[in-house]
């Protein structure tokens, strides 16, 4: 298992996505997103050094915007021992 457990999960974008989610509120209904009890049974290999499962994370849209154009994804993960971590994706273009 992982060493710190994933607590949270969140994905925002910094445009406005729907009326009810404008730019900056938390996007996870609008995605499939994976559940926290799987992604913290994926063990290690090697005493914790080399992770079995990939670094790559797919987390794909279920909803799509109301609002088309430019959208630049953040996602944040929480861990049981405080760290945060955050990454922001390329700017994408959706249109449809």
């Amino acid at each position: 298992k992982h060493k710190d457990a994933i607590t949270s999960i969140s994905i925002t974008s910094d445009s406005d996505f729907h009326a009810t989610h404008p730019a900056g509120t938390l996007l996870n209904d609008c995605f499939d997103m994976p559940e926290l009890e799987t992604l913290n049974g994926m063990g290690y290999e090697n005493g914790g050094t080399n992770p079995r499962m990939s670094s790559y994370l797919s987390i794909p849209l279920q909803k799509a915007p109301a609002v088309k154009g430019k959208h630049t994804f953040t996602l944040q993960v929480k861990t049981t021992g405080g760290d945060t971590h955050t990454a922001t994706c390329v700017p994408v273009v959706l249109i449809r």
